[in-house]
């Protein structure tokens, strides 16, 4: 069995691959893209000979910035856990020293000595976020065209005269194009 753990950001993922017995096998940085993921796990695959279905892929909840990564890791049935950063944290004691790669690191060692208390990504945890994607949306379009109505009824009424038909306008037309 082997263990990764992975230390998310917005434009890399630094991984780290543990053996069965905790130590470390290698450290890289990707992308955080569809084309580098593909290519790292095709990597693991051949190269370090990692069955991804027999591993554990561990990693904290970074949002939007995860998504990618989860939908991959769900298409292959990797077991993949997120975990909460602060048990992480509390699990390792004072620690010295802070890097993406030393993150991703402790993250594959919280997994190796924490397995048993795993609980896994699913699929339907992937379709919830879908979800929660699009109620987020729906509410920041919401709340855009409140804004606009405000705009258009009350505070532009007391914009300057040569201004005011202007803004109007831009109001309107900006509030259709959130309303479509």
């Amino acid at each position: 069995m082997h263990y990764v753990g992975i230390d998310v950001s917005h434009e890399h993922l630094d991984f780290a691959l543990l053996g069965d017995d905790g130590h470390p096998i290698r450290t890289a940085r990707i992308g955080n893209s569809r084309r580098a993921i593909a290519a790292w796990i095709a990597q693991l695959k051949k190269k370090d000979r990692v069955v991804l279905g027999q591993s554990l892929f561990c990693l904290e909840p970074t949002g939007h910035y995860s998504q990618l990564l989860l939908e991959m890791l769900v298409e292959h049935q990797a077991p993949t856990w997120l975990a909460h950063p602060m048990h992480i944290k509390q699990s390792l004691g004072d620690q010295r020293g802070k890097s993406d790669t030393l993150d991703a690191l402790r993250i594959a060692q919280y997994a190796h000595r924490f397995r048993d208390k795993a609980r896994m990504f699913t699929p339907d945890q992937l379709k919830m976020t879908k979800l929660k994607q699009l109620l987020m949306k729906r509410q920041q379009l919401v709340n855009a065209s409140t804004k606009l109505k405000t705009q258009i009824s009350h505070v532009n009424k007391n914009m300057h005269k040569e201004l005011r038909a202007v803004f109007t306008r831009l109001d309107r037309s900006q509030l259709k194009k959130v309303q479509a």
